[in-house]
């Protein structure tokens, strides 16, 4: 049985009442909480009636600033489709340089393709010439070789026949005749040796010219085409190449009597022809005998030399790395570097070089 049939009428009127109670006082306080939601409600409306009317203000004043603005703008407006034009102009000048940069871009492409083509060429080309160098060089050593074998034949030859012709000399008058005979046989025969000798001899020059030709193409070709640096660096190169003192890579004094006249006045003639009289040897050893005459101590002397050919100054001498490899600069300015030691001095450093060349009467 349910324990609410057990309660009396009055037990159910009292709970009902105190239902009741309770949901009034629920209802109280919802009412009090939607009063105070009406007064903020209130409030903000007083609020947004005041940001209502700051705005329409507002949009007076900027109604104003616009009209004021379109009356300040009006005299630019011309200026400004003045200027779009310009720019529109401009814009198609821009498009017509950049399409002749293009063409002129595709062009130094082509140039430098065949800049390769070229290179590789001369690559080879110096491939060449540096297998046909090693054969010249064999053939001119087995020529001299040989050379001087026959010239020992020929001068104990010669010995020899002297000697016999002043045996015969000595002869009694019975053998006159005989010993004129054989003493015009044998200046016939020391005639034809002569003639065999200078043949050999003209053969050995020419060998050796063309050698001496050979071993300068790369430095003829550097100074033919204006590479002064390129060709100052293979004139160092090539006398370190004469004097045997590649695997060093620098020369001593002692190494000075290696380098061969003929040798020293070839670079020199390279120089001075494809730099029209600008740089070289010569020029070089020129200038200092113009210095030397004014009497002065040698080492001012050698430092009005540096000074003259750019090498020096306020006696402070130029490093290696700073040579101004251009037709710019002073009159024998280069060759350069075969004048640096690389032991801390600079260019000029390497002083005895001078006495060679002067010795070469370069």
């Amino acid at each position: 049985m349910n324990s609410n049939d057990n309660k009396t009428p009055l037990e159910y009127y009292e709970r009902a009442i105190q239902e009741l109670t309770n949901t009034r006082e629920q209802l109280q306080t919802e009412l009090e909480s939607l009063k105070a939601l009406k007064d903020e409600l209130k409030s903000t409306q007083n609020e947004l009636a005041t940001t209502q009317a700051k705005l329409d203000d507002t949009q007076r004043e900027l109604s104003n600033t616009k009209q004021e603005l379109q009356q300040k703008t009006e005299p630019f407006e011309k200026l400004s489709q003045k200027i779009e034009a310009r720019v529109n102009y401009c814009y198609s000048n821009t498009q017509d340089v950049k399409k002749k940069m293009d063409t002129e871009l595709e062009t130094l492409r082509k140039m430098q393709a065949s800049y390769q083509t070229l290179k590789d060429e001369l690559a080879t080309t110096q491939a060449k010439l540096d297998d046909t160098q090693r054969e010249l060089s064999n053939t001119k050593q087995e020529l001299q070789k040989e050379t001087q074998v026959l010239k020992t034949k020929l001068d104990r030859t010669q010995t020899e026949l002297s000697k016999t012709k002043q045996e015969l000399k000595q002869e009694t008058e019975p053998f006159k005749k005989l010993s004129d005979k054989i003493e015009a046989q044998v200046n016939y025969c020391y005639s034809e040796t002569q003639d065999i000798k200078n043949h050999i001899n003209s053969l050995t020059s020419d060998i050796s010219a063309r050698c001496l030709s050979l071993n300068y193409r790369k430095l003829k070709y550097f100074l033919e085409n204006k590479m002064w640096k390129e060709a100052d660096e293979e004139t160092f190169k090539k006398l370190l190449e004469l004097a045997g003192r590649e695997k060093e890579g620098k020369l001593v004094e002692t190494d000075l009597n290696l380098l061969f006249s003929e040798d020293l006045r070839t670079i020199d003639r390279l120089w001075i022809k494809y730099s029209d009289g600008h740089f070289g040897f010569s020029i070089q050893t020129k200038i200092y005998h113009r210095l030397k005459n004014t009497q002065q101590k040698d080492d001012q002397i050698w430092n009005a030399f540096g000074e003259k050919v750019g090498w020096c100054a306020n006696n402070i001498w130029l490093w290696y790395k700073s040579v101004n490899f251009s037709t710019s600069a002073p009159s024998g300015h280069l060759p350069a570097r075969i004048w640096d030691n690389w032991n801390q001095g600079g260019v000029g450093s390497f002083k005895p070089l001078l006495s060679r060349l002067i010795d070469c009467g370069i």
